[in-house]
């Protein structure tokens, strides 16, 4: 979400048996004894009419520390109680709040089979698949979701040029497949922006097209992807 940051919260020291308090923030700066918190979420002030509201989102997967996000809100304490109260209340309805770890390949094939399918022509489906599947799959698959940017994009870009293998035209719609796919993602509330739409594509080559899009059979263009039902409850919830 905009201005949102994640934070870990601090673990106590070895050997430390007091009861862990709550994560105030940094310590240098105004000391705010007046601070609000729970386990769910936070209220920090952070000046005049400024607070800073930290909500729960869960634990790290390798170190197993508390995340939070968090977003400044400027006015009165009663209008961050009202965006945290807002907030805790998506959560609860099973929206999504953090950075998803649903991989890009995971999301490209839920996206193909909830969205993709419903609105495309079968053969312009077969073709959206089988460019996903021999250009994005292998390279950028693995990533999150949450975590491609332009530059990603823009080098994945660059490498297929260099490599010699699709030309122009492939790699342009290439581009067109994904932004469709992170619009969706947007609307789906687990991209804040679409990083496609800011990615500098190469120019159009003159004269007759090469490497034009061969579009594949339905076998030769199934998808390689997980199967959606087995993507988790991330996107199972979306609908």
């Amino acid at each position: 979400m905009p201005g949102f940051a994640t934070a870990d919260r601090p673990t106590p020291l070895a050997g430390d048996t007091r009861p862990a308090k709550a994560y105030a923030g940094p310590t240098s700066g105004p000391d705010f004894s007046s601070e609000e918190t729970d386990m769910a979420g936070q209220i920090i002030p952070r000046g005049r009419s400024k607070w800073l509201v930290r909500i729960y989102v869960g634990t790290h997967p390798k170190t197993g520390k508390r995340k939070y996000v968090g977003k400044i809100i400027n006015g009165t304490k009663k209008d961050a109680q009202a965006y945290l109260n807002g907030k805790l209340r998506e959560q609860d309805l099973g929206h999504l709040l953090g950075p998803t770890t649903l991989t890009v390949k995971d999301y490209l094939g839920r996206w193909l089979v909830e969205a993709a399918s419903i609105k495309l022509r079968e053969r312009t489906y077969l073709e959206y698949t089988a460019l996903l599947n021999r250009y994005a799959m292998d390279t950028i698959g693995e990533t999150r979701l949450s975590e491609v940017t332009p530059l990603i994009l823009q080098n994945l870009y660059g490498d297929l040029m260099r490599s010699g293998g699709p030309g122009v035209p492939s790699i342009r719609k290439l581009n067109v497949v994904l932004s469709s796919a992170f619009d969706q993602a947007v609307r789906w509330g687990l991209l804040t922006s679409n990083p496609a739409t800011s990615v500098q594509l190469p120019r159009r080559q003159g004269g007759p097209r090469e490497n034009q899009i061969r579009v594949m059979g339905p076998q030769e263009a199934q998808w390689t992807g997980p199967a959606p039902a087995d993507i988790g409850s991330e996107l199972s919830r979306i609908r």
